[in-house]
């Protein structure tokens, strides 16, 4: 039970990001001059942000942007995965310190003509004999080029690399496939298999993960606004989860981000394109006695679209392709089937 409650808890969290969000570099400045503020006040806050929201055009497509995210964590293991924690099939009734941190920086055209790098760092006090005291450093390039997504993992900072050569089965050598119709199918099937209460809301978020307009009246209807402010190109709020919205998502009593953040876990700052809705700024700052996380995501809008040929992918020299799709189409017919829709799996869910 436990289990299940933080993963709907992170699953919330993260969409909560994804609705409401992206971050700043330097969020303490407000872009606005004093003559260009509307400020709300705080009661009427949530109607200034809603209007705003209604009159964005009904349909929008993102913008071509660049992004760059910062994402960092520290605390105890068992406070975000239980007392019950093992590794390695061991129990740890100790206390076990980790820090993580993300930084992720790329070009999006849309959600399928992209290019991102992304490299994770992560310290834990288990794997710090093996490591010889150095963190897990992994990196990972992706590249929508219409079509696929191409997964290029980079092991060359793992302290494990050698260990995977040694084992001989050639994942240091892979770069993953999967095409673009099958992420769509599986993003079209997954609402149909969540909890009834959750179904809404996630084929809501999906719908308006392309439109920021949509997007934004998300936002709205999800999220407190506890300050406003609009100027000529862009809108700033500040805001929360609305729990009442929220809830079939968040266990409040289990959520372990909860339970070491309180009710700022919930709150965001972000900054809005106020012509289209895109988000473009978010930045959160949370800490406790034994844990922090902070998370800044800043977006920039192109002032044209990028070339076709930027999010071409050429696999590299000495590379394996292994396409996902082998594993997935079996994984979405299963959904399908527990979702009681009629597909036969022998017909055309297994094609590939």
């Amino acid at each position: 039970m436990r289990k299940n409650s933080i993963l709907c808890g992170a699953c919330g969290f993260l969409a909560a990001v994804a609705a409401a969000c992206q971050v700043p570099a330097e969020p303490t400045r407000s872009p606005l001059t004093a003559a260009e503020n509307l400020r709300q006040e705080p009661t009427t806050a949530q109607e200034a942000f809603a209007a705003w929201a209604d009159s964005l055009p009904v349909e929008s497509r993102m913008p071509p942007m660049t992004m760059e995210m910062a994402f960092a964590m520290t605390g105890n293991v068992q406070d975000f995965a239980g007392e019950d924690f093992t590794f390695d099939g061991q129990n740890h009734p100790e206390r076990m310190h980790f820090s993580m941190s993300m930084k992720c920086s790329g070009e999006i055209q849309d959600w399928m003509h992209f290019r991102a790098r992304m490299d994770v760092s992560m310290d834990m006090a288990p794997l710090r004999e093996q490591s010889g005291g150095r963190p897990t450093v992994v990196g990972v390039n992706f590249v929508g080029d219409g079509e696929v997504l191409w997964i290029e993992p980079d092991w060359s900072q793992a302290w494990f690399i050698e260990d995977l050569r040694r084992e001989g089965a050639g994942i240091e050598s892979m770069v993953f496939s999967v095409q673009t119709d099958t992420l769509r199918e599986l993003f079209d099937t997954v609402p149909l298999v969540v909890p009834q209460e959750q179904r809404e809301m996630m084929g809501t978020l999906f719908e308006c993960a392309s439109n920021p307009a949509c997007l934004a009246r998300l936002t709205a209807r999800s999220m407190r606004i506890l300050s406003f402010e609009r100027g000529p190109d862009r809108v700033l709020a500040e805001m929360e989860m609305d729990l009442d919205v929220w809830e079939s998502f968040l266990n409040q009593t289990e959520n372990p981000m909860t339970g070491i953040f309180g009710e700022s876990a919930y709150r965001f700052r972000s900054e809005f394109d106020a012509a289209t809705g895109a988000v473009i700024r978010t930045e959160q700052n949370l800490a406790a006695p034994d844990g922090s996380m902070t998370m800044r995501y800043v977006a920039r809008l192109a002032e044209a679209p990028f070339p076709a040929d930027r999010f071409r992918y050429t696999v590299p020299p000495g590379r394996n392709v292994f396409p996902v799709d082998v594993f997935m189409k079996p994984v979405i017919a299963g959904l399908k089937n527990q979702a009681g829709l009629t597909d036969d799996p022998g017909e055309d869910d297994f094609k590939f």
